[in-house]
Formats: structure tokens, C-alpha cells, sequence
């Protein structure tokens, strides 16, 4: 998924982690840790108002998310995304 940008990302190598998740996104888009992953590699890096933008996305999935599984309708993807955050 997104290793290489996470690795990036734990290693302070915020602008590296930045160039990666957009390919992931591209490879899979609307991926809620993925999109917040970004989001916090903006923070990190210094850019509060896309990392603001990214964040809020994620966290839209995530109430989306939430409601179906509430709902019992809860798959595989959406169970993953709970296990990683």
C-alpha cells in the first residue's frame, strides 16, 4: 500500500514520503490512510493548509466508515483501516 511513503515518513523524510503517497493514491484512490498519512506528512513538513485539506478528507472517510459499521455493514477494507489507526 503505502510502505515506502510511511518509511519515509518515519524517518524525518517528510518531503519524500509527500512525492510517494500521491502514487499510491493514483494506484488506489480514496484510501483513508493513505489520505491521512499525507496529511500528516504535510504537517510535518511545514504545510498546515494541506495537511488541513488532506486531513479533513481523511477524516470524512473515516465517519463515512464508522456509519457503515455501525450499520453492520462493514467489510474487509473498512475493518483494515480501524486495525491501522
Amino acid at each position: 500500500m503505502d510502505t515506502l511513503g510511511r518509511v519515509y515518513y518515519k524517518k524525518g523524510l517528510y518531503g519524500s514520503a509527500i512525492a510517494e503517497f500521491p502514487d499510491c493514491l493514483a494506484r488506489i484512490p480514496e484510501t483513508p490512510a493513505v489520505i491521512y498519512h499525507l496529511g500528516m506528512a504535510y504537517c510535518k513538513n511545514g504545510n498546515a493548509q494541506k495537511a488541513r485539506v488532506e486531513l479533513e478528507k481523511a477524516l470524512g472517510w473515516m465517519r463515512i466508515l464508522m456509519g457503515l459499521r455501525k450499520r453492520g455493514r462493514c467489510w474487509r477494507r473498512c475493518e483494515f483501516f480501524f486495525l491501522i489507526l
